[in-house]
């Protein structure tokens, strides 16, 4: 598939340092990785030596291991924040479902100020990391 599409956000040097580290254990380089992540694909750090020898450095595996933790807490973020902006549109249609018919239509007529609010909130909202 051609690629023709390009998306370009700014990020600050330390999550740059930190994509290219996440990018680097996966042989990949920082946009390649960005844009399996960014599409919901885990990608798993390529294994080169699985078998580590008694006293052998263990400096990898603790690299490693971090950067998993630090993963870990990226996708815990993430899942909060999705959970929390889930609830809000919850609460949302809950205000404003009395003014929603059968067919899907609004009856702006029915709906107070407030309830306008809370579609045009929802109307906007978008779902991610911001």
């Amino acid at each position: 598939m051609k690629r023709e599409k390009t998306i370009a956000f700014t990020i600050t040097e330390k999550e740059f340092e930190k994509i290219k580290q996440l990018a680097e254990i996966r042989h990949m380089n920082p946009t390649e990785y960005s844009r399996h992540v960014a599409l919901g694909n885990r990608i798993k750090p390529t294994v080169v030596s699985p078998n580590y020898k008694r006293g052998e450095d263990l400096s990898d595996l603790e690299k490693e291991l971090e950067i998993l933790r630090l993963e870990n807490e990226q996708l815990k973020e993430y899942a909060k924040i999705n959970y929390e902006k889930v609830k809000s549109v919850l609460k949302a249609v809950k205000q404003i479902q009395g003014a929603i018919a059968d067919n899907g239509f609004v009856d702006w007529k029915l709906l107070s100020k407030e309830d306008k609010e809370a579609l045009i909130y929802i109307r906007n909202l978008k779902f991610g990391n911001k």
